[in-house]
């Protein structure tokens, strides 16, 4: 654990920044980009990591994500963040 305290702090300082200019971008506040730069990278790191890959924001979700925000309205972002993290859980365990 103690080896990964440097990269994550790294990865957090890039991650908090552009998860929120993200989540402005799809049509969600800063709020919810700050949000899903902590939690969504602090639950997968807790329940299971990788040394191949990093845990953020990813700026090719933006399209989606507008395209769901601007039919269904904001409201459908916790379901599509609900859903995608069920998928990851499901592909981590099999």
């Amino acid at each position: 654990m103690k080896a990964n305290i440097a990269s994550g702090i790294t990865v957090a300082l890039i991650s908090v920044p552009l998860s929120t200019a993200l989540a402005i971008a799809s049509g969600a506040s800063p709020i919810m980009g700050l949000q899903a730069a902590i939690f969504g990278p602090m639950i997968a790191g807790l329940i299971g990591g990788s040394n191949y890959n990093v845990l953020g924001p990813a700026g090719a979700l933006v399209n989606v994500l507008s395209n769901l925000v601007a039919h269904h309205g904001i409201q459908i972002i916790p379901l599509v963040a609900m859903c995608s993290g069920m998928i990851q859980m499901f592909i981590y365990a099999f």
